[in-house]
């Protein structure tokens, strides 16, 4: 291999590579595995095939693929080309993915045969025939490629799903700054769990691990969390990122089973509380390290102390700063929290209502409420648009959902908090339970919790509790 300027994302890639060409980069769990030089050349074949297939910097496609090696060298492969990628998310409906075809625009659909759309959207091209392409002696394109390089669709858990747009110069900075944050190195074996259409695997997984020289464990993203424990107990990582509800599984499926040699087990996306992390570490070892980010922003902050009594409290990453925008109900220390940072996303495509809410004079407002203790450190206490005020202070909708799903005891309860037209608060309810038994006692430890608050609410029953590839409840779905 020799140096040669083609993208950011390759070219830091590039130089990792030439420093560890023989280490096997990725292990997949099927058994198959690259070296960082074998995994440069299959990037180099896929941007030769991208190329032989008519594609050039400046288009986009779309890629309706399963985990794979070749997935990944195709995402790099587009970064060293200056295609944008766009995965077409599990879980969208006919309808998400005809919206997100007529903004997008993708040239081709990409396909390996693991998924089906019907009625198919666009021309589709065999991920294989970019594999069997010729790679030229000399390169086509002597142009370096900085620009907007993905665009994922967000999962949705939040509202309704946005194209987010992200430059790969910024993404590559914000992923270095990640690296160097967590101390992540070649000696260092990265878990991915998730499906690489989703942010939560390629950010915090697969680049994380690829540009620091470490070893990626890749998973198809389909494992039961009983498999997922015996490849974790296999291939012993350092490091990986889940659901709280993922370790939550884990943790009760170890039966003594030791798993305090992840030194870095990374825990966002959801609510977090101190039973959660007492009851991991005791039944798996595991002093989870709580992080908070979004796709649309990167990575804020992040909870070091590996004190497994201690409290939620996290510390901005070096070069993110943070204000808190005041809100009515709430403490002088609490707000909603507005991030600023040089390396984020580019916003929202095609949706100027959007970009205008949620990106402002260069400050992301994510929509979340948080406080800020006295020593700097900021506890994350729910989303603006879940704050309960009740006789007893302010209620987060994700504290309700722990609280009242404890109370349930054989049922899992879920709220959301609803404004009517009179603006008076209203709380909507909606339990699943296995049996109508289950739920009538559910529904009556529930109803006995809410009275005492003296909010209107609605209780509903919930036949199956939809979830976003990534794993997380969603709750849009649940509440339609």
């Amino acid at each position: 291999m020799s140096y040669s300027t083609h993208s950011s994302l390759y070219d830091a890639l590039l130089a990792i590579a030439l420093e560890h060409e023989d280490k096997v980069a990725i292990t997949c769990v099927s058994g198959e595995q690259v070296t960082y030089g074998e995994l440069m050349a299959r990037i180099d074949l896929a941007a030769a095939g991208l190329a032989q297939q008519g594609l050039s910097a400046g288009q986009s496609i779309a890629l309706l693929l399963s985990n794979s090696i070749n997935y990944i060298a195709l995402i790099v492969a587009c970064a060293k080309s200056g295609i944008a990628y766009y995965p077409v998310l599990e879980n969208f409906s006919a309808d998400y993915i005809r919206q997100s075809i007529e903004v997008i625009r993708p040239a081709v659909l990409v396909v390996d045969g693991s998924r089906q759309i019907d009625p198919q959207p666009l021309a589709t091209l065999e991920l294989t025939q970019l594999f069997s392409a010729t790679v030229p002696s000399e390169p086509v394109d002597a142009t370096v490629h900085t620009g907007v390089f993905r665009m994922l669709w967000s999962s949705g858990s939040t509202g309704f799903p946005k194209v987010i747009v992200w430059n790969q110069h910024k993404l590559v900075l914000e992923r270095q700054r990640w690296i160097r944050g967590i101390g992540a190195g070649e000696n260092d074996v990265v878990f991915c769990r998730h499906a690489l259409d989703v942010a939560h695997a390629t950010d915090l997984h697969v680049f994380t691990s690829l540009l620091a020289g470490a070893k990626l464990i890749l998973c198809s993203g389909k494992e039961s969390d009983a498999e997922i424990l015996r490849l974790i107990l296999h291939f012993r990582p350092s490091i990986m990122s889940a659901l709280p509800a993922h370790y939550q599984a884990l943790a009760a499926l170890c039966q003594g089973e030791d798993l305090s040699f992840i030194r870095q087990p990374f825990c966002g996306g959801s609510y977090i509380n101190q039973h959660l992390l007492q009851q991991v570490y005791q039944q798996a070892g595991l002093a989870l390290k709580q992080l908070y980010g979004s796709t649309d922003f990167g990575l804020a902050m992040v909870r070091h102390s590996r004190e497994v009594a201690g409290d939620l409290g996290m510390s901005l990453l070096p070069g993110v700063r943070a204000e808190l925008s005041p809100l009515p109900g709430l403490a002088h220390n609490c707000g909603e929290l507005v991030l600023i940072s040089p390396f984020t996303s580019e916003g929202y495509l095609a949706n100027p209502a959007a970009n205008a809410k949620t990106f402002r004079n260069g400050r992301y407002f994510t929509g979340d409420i948080a406080s800020l203790r006295d020593d700097g450190k900021y506890v994350i206490l729910g989303r603006v648009n879940d704050v309960l005020i009740t006789t007893e202070g302010a209620k987060f909708s994700a504290e309700l959902d722990y609280v009242l799903t404890a109370l349930a005891a054989d049922a899992e309860v879920f709220t959301q908090v609803a404004q009517p037209q009179a603006g008076e608060q209203h709380l909507r309810v909606a339990i699943h339970a296995r049996e109508a038994a289950q739920f009538a006692q559910a529904q009556h430890r529930v109803e006995q919790a809410l009275a005492a608050w003296n909010i209107s609410y609605v209780i509903e029953s919930l036949a199956q509790v939809p979830r976003t590839p990534v794993g997380k409840i969603d709750k849009p779905k649940i509440f339609a």
